[in-house]
Parts: C-alpha cells; structure tokens; sequence
C-alpha cells in the first residue's frame, strides 16, 4: 500500500489553502492546514512561512485553476499503446502550434465501459506555461521545489475517492462551488468520466446582489454571508431572494449541462445520476441544496473531507480540492500533471542522474578505501594494483557496453524515427474517417476510401480519396455533395477538399472527393472525366 507525505498548495480568488498530508488511502492526516486571506499571499513569501514552520517544501503540488489550464476530450479510434503515445504527442505539437504558446500537456484514457463507441475516451489537459512557469520559478526561490501541477478539478474528483470506502457504486456529480471559479466532475462507480472547471461562482453572486440592492461587491458579500443567520432585517433578507433564485438557477443548468456533456463525450447513451455532492465556499448558501434536489430529481448534499489529525481552519467543506491534490500521489495512474517543460526535463535529469550519482559516490569511497589501506600496509600495495587493474578492466569493459547501447539506441531512434512517419500518415485518414461517421447523411453512400501517398518535384504528399454516390431522384444529387465537400473542409487539418461529380444514372450521382492535409499539394487529376465545379440546384 502506498504511503502519502504530502504538500499542496491551492491558489484561490479570496485565499490560499497549504495542506500538509500523511497517512495511506482512506487513512489521511491533517499534519498542517494554513490559510493565508491578506498580506502578502505570493508563493515566494509562503514558501519561507512552511519552511520556518518545518512543513516539507520539497515536493510540492500545485493546483491550477481555469485560467492557467484547461481540460477537453479526445475520441482515437483503438490503437496499441506505442502507437497512442505518438498520436498524443503529435496532438499536443499540434495544439501548441494552433495556440501560437507554449503549452504543457498530459493525457488519461478514461475507462468507459458504459461508451457506445469503439474508440477510445482520452482526457486531454493543458497548461499555460507562462502562467504556471513563473509559479515554479517563485517556489524555487524560496527554496523549495515542484513535484506536480494539477488542475483543480482532478483534485475534487481525488477528494471524493478518498472520502469514500472501498469502489463505490453510485454514479455522482461532485461540483467545487468557489469564489470565481466552480469545478464540476462526474464519477461513475469510482471511475473519473468528466471533469471541467466553469467561470461561475461567489464573486458572480455578489456582482448580482450588488446590482439588484445597490451596494458596492464588499458591502453585497458582508451581505451575503449573513442570509440564513438571523442577522438580517426581514425586508431585507426577503428582496435578496429573487437574485438568490436567479443564480441558483444558473448553477443547477451548469450541473444539468455537465451531465449532458459528459455523455456527449463519452458517447455513453443513459447516465442516470444518484446524488450530487457539493462543496466550496458558496456551497453553504441557505436553500441552495433544496433548490437543485427539487429541481434535478435526485439527492443533492454538502460534502467535507475524511481526514484525521490537525483541524482545518474555516468551513471543511471549502478543503476538498487541496486535500485531493496532496492525496492524488496515491493514484497516479487517473491524475493529471501539467508541470512545465522545463521543469520537466529538470525532474527528468534528477531522476535520471541520482542513481549516477549514488553509485559514482560508492565507487569513490571503495577507491578511497582501498587507497588507504594501501598507504598504511605498503606490503599490500601489489595487491591494491592488481585490483586497481580489475577496476580499469571493468571499467573499459563498461565504456565498451556503454558504446553498444550507444550503437543500439541509434538504431532503435532510426526505427521510431521510421514510426513516427508512419503515425503522420495514420492520424490524419484516422481523423477523416472518425469525421465521415458522423457528417455522412444517409442520403449518400460511400463506396470505398484509398489513401495514398503522392510524389512530385522530390516531396511526398498524403492524400485521400473518398467513392461514393449520392441520392439524386428529387435532382438534389449534387447539393447534397457539396454539404459533403463543406463538412470535410471544417474538419482540423484539412487542407485541399476537391469533389468530382459524375453525370447523373439511375436517380443517383456518382461522386469521388479528393482530401489532403497538404496545401501545398500540386493540382493533378489521378484519372477520370473533369467535370465542372459543383453547383446547387436552384
């Protein structure tokens, strides 16, 4: 079983939350919890107060918000495994590319087995590294180190599963309702489905109140903070409930909408919800849970974290993302890390070297040892050169194996090299037809699909051509195959769509289109009568 001691820090819009975490799955303890509302809230200043405090700074997680990272779902069809790591890797060197910034990325294929489709659920996150990177650098300076960066909502969805024992059988939605942010995910008997951070929460409701009483945002949230409490006047405490419906109204079609997502992404075609757990610093607002029970059918409930040992300051139930944060070490295998690239490949080096290092240094003290044995005893001195030879041997013997794997590693990035093309030339017929799937009206049949790859004045090109015909008896043939045409060219990294539509016979068209990702691509016909550029029938 996995042993946690952890730290992570989550920034908020009112607040930052540290918590220090020991214990096993099911088993946390609260060592240390801070909250830091004023002064100076930079992560520099709170680095130096966990160190004088000897809470541990050199492993840290960090959350990220919707502003610095996003989540957003990708269907493959099935592939092995190798071959999935190259598709996702050329998909993030394509985001990065669209985005015009550097970007982190990090993937989990999610276990659906309720999909309706055969291809595979992947949840794709990203991080902004000139907001995340600069984060790490103020860590750093304090002395201190990151371990992982996580967003927030993947830190909820591990708050839940160790709040509760065992695999639990209930399809949930979890929802972090904060200040700025709210962080909405779906669970299915312990399986993440859906997770995704919206931009709807406390600040937004004092915004409202404000505007509906005539306050200014301090006055509205002092205000609203009250309700339910008994210090308000009646009149007053009743003129704020239209603005109170109005936003639990937004938040039960956010929870409503997340659900329906979720099954458009997942392809999952019944997902009945059984309850619904809330927390976050506006959870807690009077009638908010009996509003979204009577208005989404099923239990709805304020949730805190399990854990033991040291209290935690304010409201429990405004702990969970940051608990689940320090806690997702225990299940790496459904969390997501956006550390930035450089910090990365630093991580990458010290685990890569320390065991270099490690048996570097025993070598050193053996020689060392070895060296003054023979000093003191000069009459083993023989016998130290002879074993000193042993070492050269051995390490000549090392500098040879080394050289091979050096041979061999070559080869081996020959041959990935030689895959990774191939992978170019998968992903996007792979696309294409995962596309004709679901933009092909039955009103038109395709016949065959070839891919090819084309040569002309030294550069290769990829393209396809898709056979097919379309339903011409109301004389609608060529129309439908230009909605065809316009379809394929929306499609991400197409380039040249060229139909080619024959004379009409027997109520049909006959039709043949041309698809390539090469804009540059040389106009050449591969066979068959030219015909005229298509036109609707009017």
């Amino acid at each position: 079983m996995l042993s946690l001691n952890a730290v992570a820090i989550q920034e908020g819009e009112s607040a930052t939350r540290v918590v220090w975490l020991k214990g096993s799955a099911g088993k946390l303890s609260v060592e240390k919890a801070i909250v830091v509302a004023d002064g100076d809230r930079s992560l520099r200043a709170l680095i130096a107060r966990l160190k004088s405090e000897k809470v541990p700074v050199g492993g840290v997680t960090l959350g990220l918000g919707g502003t610095a990272a996003s989540l957003r779902y990708n269907l493959v069809p099935p592939v092995p495994d190798w071959r999935l790591e190259l598709i996702m890797k050329y998909e993030a060197e394509e985001m990065v590319q669209k985005s015009g910034e550097a970007l982190s990325c990090d993937w989990r294929q999610l276990d659906v087995p309720e999909s309706a489709s055969d291809d595979l659920v992947l949840l794709v996150g990203l991080g902004k590294d000139n907001l995340v990177q600069p984060r790490i650098d103020d860590v750093e300076a304090a002395g201190g180190r990151v371990s992982a960066v996580t967003p927030h909502a993947i830190g909820l969805y591990h708050a839940y599963r160790q709040s509760v024992e065992g695999i639990p059988r209930e399809n949930v939605v979890l929802a972090d309702l904060g200040a700025r942010e709210s962080h909405i995910v779906i669970v299915a008997d312990g399986r993440l489905l859906f997770a995704r951070t919206v931009t709807f929460g406390g600040s937004q409701i004092d915004a409202m109140l404000g505007s509906s009483l005539d306050l200014p945002e301090p006055k509205a949230r002092q205000l609203k903070e009250k309700l339910g409490t008994g210090q308000l006047p009646d009149h007053l405490e009743a003129s704020t409930q239209p603005v109170l419906r109005s936003a639990f109204g937004q938040l039960n079609s956010m929870l409503g909408s997340s659900v329906t997502f979720c099954k458009a992404q997942t392809k999952i075609p019944d997902l009945p919800i059984d309850r619904a757990l809330l927390c976050g610093g506006t959870s807690n607002l009077p009638g908010l849970t009996e509003y979204l029970e009577r208005e989404l059918g099923y239990p709805v409930e304020v949730f805190a974290p399990k854990t033991s040992g040291g209290s935690l300051p304010g409201a429990p139930q405004e702990w969970n993302v940051v608990i689940g944060l320090a806690a997702s070490g225990l299940d790496p295998k459904s969390t997501l890390d956006l550390l930035s690239a450089p910090a990365k490949a630093k991580r990458e080096f010290r685990e890569r070297t320390r065991y270099l290092y490690a048996a570097a240094g025993v070598l050193v003290v053996a020689l060392l040892i070895k060296f003054a044995a023979g000093f003191v005893a000069n009459s083993a001195t023989n016998a130290l050169d002879d074993q000193l030879g042993e070492h050269k041997t051995q390490v000549s013997s090392w500098k040879n194996e080394f050289e091979s794997a050096q041979r061999k590693n070559t080869k081996v990035k020959a041959q990935l090299d030689r895959v990774a093309r191939e992978v170019l030339d998968t992903a996007f017929p792979a696309r294409i037809q995962d596309a004709l799937r679901r933009i092909t009206p039955a009103s038109i049949a395709i016949d065959s699909i070839e891919t090819r790859r084309e040569e002309s004045d030294g550069q290769v090109y990829l393209e396809m051509e898709i056979r097919g015909t379309s339903d011409n008896s109301d004389r609608r043939g060529i129309d439908r195959v230009s909605e065809l045409e316009e379809s394929l060219q929306r499609i991400p990294g197409v380039a040249v769509v060229r139909p080619d539509v024959e004379s009409p016979s027997e109520g049909v068209r006959s039709f043949r289109i041309l698809v390539s990702p090469d804009a540059n691509r040389p106009e050449k016909r591969s066979g068959g009568t030219r015909r005229a550029p298509l036109r609707r029938q009017p």
